[in-house]
């Protein structure tokens, strides 16, 4: 039976209801479910219903009312055989958008634990209130809060699309009070909505992850627990004040920043690296911070002051000033600098002009520094006699 359940592994997929087949249109990403598999023998049917990972755990249903009976018969049988398949183990299930079933399982889905939610224009009023009542739910997504109803103080992690109001935002937020991870893919800010009311921080006191589009976002937000913070896709804004306010409410111990694509004013991402004394893990990968020779500067050690971010184990960037990079990674090989971490890395990503510098770094020699080559990055190690775990590595 063991070698039959790894050859069925190979088969592993997502049930689809209703099945494809030739009369009707296909989805690229969906496979054939492998029935046959459990049609062969007896062993095979065993093992074939028995591999709950592999093909009893998730399932989606495109159950549209444009089907005739006789494949809403067939949908209702497929998913009764999945239900039984389950033994009452939790599933993952997706469905294309249909409102008068999605209404029918209102009060009904006690052991509901994640769920998204993409939906734009034209929902109907009652529709916010199917998960009004899922006491299990503790991760959420959604293209924007809307008119949800939901008990919000249940959710670990909640992920939104965009948003534009920041009143009902704030409001929502105010409920989270035990989420542990918080993702805005676009958050849309009207500057006459925050001329015209003063909106105070909302405290998430257990976050630790956060992930946004820009840093504005922050001015709303005090997170005492954050070790996480990782910023893209923003405009130009004047972010030292805002963060230098944010890193002030919040007193957190920020151990892991990561930013990319990010439009900034000058100095500003030098000027807010202070307020980050406990950093682990810093990944820059937006190519406007690293032509400004402050952030360089700012990261080379000097004698006799306490080095920025002494705790710093892994450093993720590009870079244009080769000579100056070169300068900021002898500064922190020191054994004046290393004696507080157990191992410093850096990594380079590398852009198609900085391939003419390779060679200058291979002559880079240090007693502290040990280089290894990638096919598409560079990284120095410097290790001392400590140990420290793998998971540090978070880039």
């Amino acid at each position: 039976m063991d070698i039959v359940r790894e050859i069925f592994k190979y088969f592993s997929t997502a049930l689809f209801i209703p099945i494809p087949d030739s009369n009707h249109e296909d989805r690229d990403d969906m496979k054939p479910f492998p029935w046959y598999l459990g049609q062969i023998c007896s062993l095979w049917r065993t093992t074939f219903f028995s591999m709950y990972s592999e093909f009893w755990s998730t399932i989606t249903i495109n159950a549209h009312h444009r089907y005739p009976h006789s494949v809403w018969e067939k949908a209702v049988s497929v998913a009764k055989e999945f239900l039984e398949r389950t033994e009452g183990r939790p599933f993952s299930f997706s469905t294309m958008m249909n409102i008068p079933l999605l209404r029918s399982i209102k009060h009904r889905i006690p052991q509901l634990r994640s769920l998204g939610v993409n939906i734009e224009l034209g929902m109907p009023r009652d529709f916010p209130l199917i998960f009004e009542d899922v006491p299990a739910l503790t991760h959420l997504s959604l293209g924007h809060l809307g008119n949800w109803r939901m008990d919000w103080s249940l959710l670990t992690e909640l992920e939104l699309g965009r948003e534009f109001n920041v009143g009902q935002l704030l409001r929502v937020l105010s409920q989270t009070t035990n989420l542990v991870q918080l993702g805005f893919n676009r958050l849309i800010i009207n500057p006459e909505q925050l001329g015209k009311n003063n909106f105070e921080p909302v405290t998430l006191p257990r976050l630790r992850t956060l992930e946004i589009s820009g840093h504005a976002i922050l001015q709303f937000l005090t997170t005492p627990a954050l070790q996480g913070l990782y910023v893209h896709n923003s405009r130009e804004e004047p972010m030292d004040k805002v963060c230098a306010s944010f890193f002030t409410r919040s007193s957190c111990r920020l151990q892991r920043y990561g930013i990319g694509a990010v439009q900034l004013w000058p100095c500003d991402f030098a000027n807010i690296l202070p307020y980050m004394p406990d950093l682990k893990v810093l990944s820059v990968c937006d190519p406007a911070i690293l032509r400004m020779p402050e952030f360089m500067k700012a990261m080379t050690c000097r004698t006799g002051e306490q080095p920025l971010m002494p705790q710093l184990r892994v450093l993720r960037i590009s870079f244009d000033d080769v000579d100056g990079f070169k300068k900021m990674l002898e500064s922190r090989s020191s054994d004046r600098f290393l004696h507080s971490v157990q191992e410093l890395k850096v990594i380079i990503t590398w852009r198609k002009f900085m391939w003419t510098y390779r060679d200058q770094f291979d002559e880079f020699r240090h007693s502290n520094v040990q280089s290894r080559q990638a096919e598409n990055d560079f990284s120095y190690a410097m290790p001392t006699q400590f140990r420290w775990l793998r998971d540090d590595l978070d880039c």
